[in-house]
Order: structure tokens, then C-alpha cells, then sequence
């Protein structure tokens, strides 16, 4: 659709992202990703946290513990994500 996907939409979110809120606005960006799907590619969000002016190791880190939160809570509904359909 218009805008592109919702990882498209939430990096140019994280791209606006004033000092002092960017690492926080990339670990909410990417929960909602994950929640969308635990498989997303968030090298989008990467690059626009980079666009941001975040360094590289802060958006790894930033996005390592997103992803180990959303493994930590998966959602109620019991989705697998290998093999889901």
C-alpha cells in the first residue's frame, strides 16, 4: 500500500527521532515490528536509527534486546513462527 510496509512506516518514525529519544523510539519501533512478525528483517530500522545519529553498536544493542523481549513474551495467541503458515 501507499507508504510502504509497516517497517517502512516505523523507520521513517525512528528517522525523525530527536536526541534523547532515539534509542527508545527504535526499541519501540521494533517490538511493534516483531509483533507483526518475530521473523522481521529490521535492517530498516537500522539504517534510519543510523540516519537518527545513533552509532552502530548502541542500534545492536537496541535491537538485540528488542528481539529478546519479544522472545520472552510471546504473544497469547500460540504461533509458532518456524513453520507458521
Amino acid at each position: 500500500g501507499p507508504g510502504g510496509t509497516r517497517v517502512d512506516r516505523l523507520a521513517r518514525w525512528v528517522a525523525a527521532q530527536a536526541q534523547g529519544n532515539r534509542n527508545n523510539g527504535l526499541y519501540w519501533a521494533a517490538n511493534r515490528a516483531l509483533e507483526d512478525n518475530q521473523a522481521a528483517d529490521l535492517s530498516p530500522l537500522a539504517a534510519a536509527a543510523r540516519q537518527a545519529g545513533l552509532t552502530d553498536p548502541e542500534i545492536t544493542s537496541t535491537l538485540d534486546s528488542a528481539q529478546r523481549t519479544s522472545r520472552t513474551n510471546p504473544e497469547p495467541r500460540d504461533r509458532e513462527a518456524e513453520g507458521a503458515s
